[in-house]
C-alpha cells in the first residue's frame, strides 16, 4: 500500500529541474513501486493513493496553471492501480492541511486491515500521525525524493527509501518521429523530452528525411543514412530535464541543423559537440 502526499511529491519532482510542461505530460507514478521492489527490495502492493488538493501544484515562483494541474491529475487517474483523492477546500489557505487531514484519514483507514506502506512524503507535519502509526506496530517505510528529508521524519519511520537518483525512471518515454523538415527547436525539444534517459540513445536520420531517436535494443530502422550518438549512459543528454535546459536545446539544435543539413560531422557524440553544462548521474 502506497500513500503519496501528493503537493510535496510535485514540489520535489520540480527541485529535480524539469520544466512544468514535461512534468504534465510524461511524469508517471506507476514506476515508483517497481523501484521501491527492484532497487530496495520493498513491496508497495497493488493501490497507490495519490492526495492532492484543488490548488495547482507547485510553489509560486513555478507554479503549474490550472490546465497543466488538471491534465497531470486527469493521467493520474487513468494510471492502473491509482486512485486520485482530490480535497476541494473552500479556503485555498486551508488546502494543504485538507490534504494532511486526508492522508491521516487513509492510514487509520487502511490500518485496520494492512501494517505494511510506504508513505511519499517529506513533510514534518506528519510527525505525531507517523508516531501514533508506530507505536500500533505499522511498518511505514518512508519514500523520498532528495537527500535533505529531515531526519526527524526519517526516525518516525521504519526506515527511508531514497529514489534521488531513480527520478529519471518516473517519467514515461513516448519516442515519435518528424520530417527534417519539421524541425524546429520546440520540436527537437519534445522529441529529447519524450526519451528516457537510459543507455545508447542515437538520433537517426533516414534517406527518406525522418529524425527519430532509437536505444540500444531497438536499433531497428531502415535505411538509416547517418545517426548521432546522443548518449552513451545515464549522462543526461536525453529526457525530460535536458529538454528543460534552454542552453543545451539552443546548442543541440545548431548541432542537428549542421548534422542534417551539411553532413557527417566531425564526430558523432553530442558529448563532443555541445558546451552546454549538462548534469551527470
Amino acid at each position: 500500500m502506497m500513500i503519496i502526499d501528493g503537493p510535496n511529491f510535485v514540489n520535489k519532482i520540480m527541485d529535480y529541474g524539469v520544466d512544468n510542461e514535461f512534468i504534465c505530460k510524461f511524469l508517471s507514478l506507476r514506476m515508483i513501486p517497481t523501484i521501491a521492489h527492484e532497487d530496495h527490495n520493498e513491496n508497495a502492493g497493488g493501490l497507490i493513493e495519490f492526495v492532492c488538493s484543488g490548488k495547482s501544484f507547485g510553489p509560486r515562483t513555478r507554479r503549474m496553471n490550472s490546465e497543466q494541474t488538471n491534465q497531470l491529475i486527469n493521467r493520474f487517474m487513468r494510471e492502473r492501480g491509482v486512485h486520485v483523492e482530490r480535497v476541494e477546500i473552500p479556503s485555498e489557505n486551508d488546502s494543504e492541511k485538507g490534504v494532511d487531514i486526508t492522508i491521516a484519514n487513509l492510514f487509520e483507514i487502511y490500518s485496520e486491515t494492512q501494517d505494511d506502506f510506504i508513505f511519499v512524503s517529506e513533510d514534518r507535519d506528519y510527525l505525531p500521525m507517523l508516531k501514533r502509526l508506530r507505536h500500533r506496530g505499522k511498518k511505514v517505510m518512508l519514500l523520498t525524493l532528495s537527500n535533505k528529508c529531515p531526519v526527524e521524519i526519517i526516525n518516525e519511520s521504519f526506515g527511508e527509501i531514497n529514489i534521488s537518483r531513480d527520478i529519471r525512471r518516473l517519467f514515461l518515454e513516448k519516442p515519435f518521429s518528424i520530417h527534417r523538415d519539421e524541425l524546429t527547436k520546440e520540436s527537437l525539444k519534445h522529441m529529447i523530452a519524450a526519451s528516457l534517459n537510459s543507455y545508447d540513445t542515437r538520433l537517426n536520420l533516414t534517406y527518406d528525411g525522418i529524425i527519430l531517436l532509437e536505444r540500444k535494443g531497438d536499433f531497428h530502422t531502415p535505411n538509416i543514412d547517418r545517426y548521432l550518438i546522443l548518449n552513451s549512459g545515464i549522462d543526461g543528454y536525453v529526457g525530460p530535464k535536458a529538454a528543460s535546459n534552454r542552453e543545451y536545446i539552443d546548442e543541440l539544435f545548431d548541432v542537428v541543423n549542421k548534422f542534417i543539413n551539411e553532413g557527417p560531422l566531425g564526430s558523432n557524440k553530442i558529448e563532443d559537440l555541445v558546451k552546454a553544462k549538462v548534469e551527470k548521474y
